[in-house]
């Protein structure tokens, strides 16, 4: 970094409120995905955003869509979603490394 710009690493690192709310967070995520893979209430599968125009829309004040393509290994995880049709979901999304 620069010196001359005046910053220094504690300017650019969260506050402890914000440090203690996202280690809040994170346990309270861990506890959730813990008991639904204790209850089996998870799907879990590799998916790619295609590379279209279409793949991430923004509707306005109705929110967004977002399009997968999924590999047809992952059938069974899939169809789990379509119980969950009228449900609420919370989704993680995470880059798998190459």
């Amino acid at each position: 970094m620069d010196e001359t710009c005046g910053a220094t690493p504690r300017d650019w690192m969260p506050s402890e409120r914000t440090r203690k709310a996202i280690e809040e967070a994170r346990r309270v995520s861990e506890r959730m995905e813990r008991e639904n893979e204790a209850s089996g209430v998870m799907a879990t599968f590799s998916a790619v955003l295609p590379s279209i125009a279409t793949a991430i829309r923004i509707h306005g004040d109705s929110g967004m869509r977002i399009q997968l393509d999924i590999d047809d290994s992952y059938v069974a995880e899939v169809l789990k979603l379509v119980a969950w049709r009228e449900c609420e979901l919370e989704v993680t999304v995470r880059p798998v490394p190459k």
